[in-house]
């Protein structure tokens, strides 16, 4: 049954603050991404300072140019995506997409006791319809980041077949998860009442820990090739490195991730006794074994010092509060009148409550790269403890020129970006850190 739409100026404008300010997250992320185009700027017209150094005039250069190119881009989205965001809620898109359900889910009876099939039915609808219209929504700009962005400055080894499978294979997980992960909300939302945030919060929780159990070893393959690494010095050093350490290591892969990027990385997975590590091939190629033994002693210090656990208690604790503040405004009808909606869906009432909450999630967002930056200072200083500071130095060097990392960055920009310090910031606390050992 459609329903009248409200006004801009019907109910207490709730809508009106989430615009506003989305548009002021907007408005600091383009102005952080002037600073750092200004500072690349001016590096490209006057090369200085210790990246120079390191990388010398070629390298620098590329490097500056691929960071620009990067930044500009990445500008651009967070325009094309916050004017997209806030013309699907001016346009009152949500409440018509719920309406339009009502016609697609049709054949569900409608009565008392089948009240919880509709709306399971109906929000799954809804979620997939608005998922699946996102993910296709993104799909020029993530084209144009990998044909355009990454191949003009030689990363790109996606073909368009690969990007197309990729695509299709998202979407189609997408239809895969989303039914259970929608119904089981439902079902909480409608049944558990004063209960539904310690309900919710542990629904989602074990959702989160099933996510991490079996992403990489039943998604992943699915997108890449994961062989086991060959037997030699490499595996060797590596085992010998994980049993001192007692990081009870079951397997060994190398990832193809050459098949879509030029870039490299390396991690690790898995629960209790059966951990594994991955070794892009990528990696391989740019790093010599003691620099690969280096890189993991880096990310085996994370292990060893609990940062992940941290890392996950903190996101479990911060979920708990958001579910607690949401039952306590989730049969709002002001909330759900300020967004255009007539009627009160328990699954809509979620994703209002996220619209409200973004610039929370900001500020967490800002706290969490915080405290992830200073991990990795521990961590570099944990691979520097057993010995490996040397080689992890020399790696961080050359995998700054082969991935061309920024050799420039705002601290402003970094803040509020970067998971990671900037490079010269991780060599200067290394080489501290090496003095003090020695």
């Amino acid at each position: 049954m459609d329903v009248e739409m409200s006004t801009w100026s019907d109910g207490p404008p709730l809508m009106a603050w989430c615009v506003t300010l989305m548009g002021l997250a907007l408005a600091l992320e383009t102005h952080l991404s002037w600073r750092q185009r200004q500072l690349l700027e001016k590096a490209k017209k006057k090369p200085s300072g210790e990246a120079y150094e390191r990388l010398g005039k070629e390298k620098y250069v590329e490097a500056v140019r691929y960071a620009k190119d990067k930044c500009s881009f990445a500008a651009f989205s967070n325009l094309v995506e916050g004017a997209i965001s806030a013309t699907t809620l001016l346009t009152f898109a949500l409440p018509r997409l719920w309406n339009a359900t009502e016609a697609i889910c049709g054949t569900v009876v409608d009565c008392q006791e089948e009240r919880f099939a509709s709306d399971a039915v109906r929000s799954i609808a809804f979620a997939l319809a608005w998922t699946l219209t996102s993910q296709a929504m993104d799909l020029p700009l993530k084209a144009y980041s990998t044909f355009v962005i990454e191949a003009r400055h030689g990363f790109n080894t996606t073909t368009p077949k690969v990007f197309v499978k990729d695509a299709i294979t998202s979407a189609l997980l997408t239809c895969v998860a989303a039914p259970p992960l929608v119904a089981g909300a439902v079902a909480i939302l409608r049944n558990t009442g004063p209960y539904a945030a310690m309900y919710l919060w542990a629904f989602l929780a074990t959702f989160s820990v099933l996510v991490a159990i079996i992403y990489p070893t039943l998604i992943m393959p699915l997108f890449n090739k994961f062989d086991p690494l060959p037997d030699g010095e490499l595996k060797t050093k590596i085992e010998k490195l994980a049993g001192k350490l007692g990081f009870p290591l079951q397997k060994l892969f190398v990832m193809d991730g050459s098949k879509r990027s030029g870039h490299s990385n390396a991690f690790m997975y898995g629960f209790f006794k059966n951990k594994r590590i991955v070794l892009f091939d990528t990696l391989l190629n740019q790093c010599n074994e003691e620099e690969v033994v280096g890189v993991l002693a880096h990310e085996l210090g994370h292990w060893k010092l609990k940062h992940t656990m941290a890392l996950f208690i903190s996101a479990m604790t911060v979920l708990f509060v958001q579910m607690s503040a949401f039952t306590c405004i989730r049969t709002s009808k002001l909330l759900f009148r300020s967004f255009g909606f007539e009627t009160q869906p328990v699954f809509i009432s979620l994703i209002l409550f996220q619209l409200l909450i973004a610039p929370v999630d900001l500020i967490i967002t800002l706290a969490q790269h915080f405290v992830s930056r200073l991990f990795e200072f521990q961590a570099d200083a944990f691979a520097i403890g057993l010995g490996h500071g040397a080689p992890l130095r020399t790696a961080l060097l050359k995998l700054e020129k082969e991935n061309k990392a920024s050799p420039v960055v705002d601290p402003w920009y970094s803040a509020y970006h970067y998971t990671h310090p900037p490079l010269t910031e991780r060599l200067a606390a290394i080489d501290a850190k090496m003095k003090q050992v020695e």
